[in-house]
C-alpha cells in the first residue's frame, strides 16, 4: 500500500482519469480516493517513486506532490 498525492485535481474527471493512468502501473491491483483533493492509495506488489509515478501522469495536467 502505498499514499500519493497528485496536484491538479479539480473534478470527478479528474479523478476517474487519474484512476486509469495510476492503474496502469505494474503491480498494481487497485487505486482507491482517499479524498477529492488528489489523494490516492495505490494497493500494489511494490512501491514506486514519485518520478515513475509522473511517468505515467506525462501528457496530463497532473504532478505528484
Amino acid at each position: 500500500m502505498q499514499l500519493v498525492q497528485i496536484k491538479g485535481i479539480t473534478c470527478e474527471a479528474c479523478i476517474k482519469l487519474v484512476k486509469i493512468k495510476l492503474g496502469t502501473l505494474a503491480g498494481v491491483s487497485d487505486v482507491i480516493v482517499q479524498d477529492t483533493k488528489g489523494s490516492f492509495q495505490l494497493i500494489s506488489e511494490k512501491t514506486y517513486t514519485k518520478e515513475v509515478i509522473q511517468l505515467v501522469l506525462n501528457g496530463t495536467a497532473y504532478t505528484v506532490v
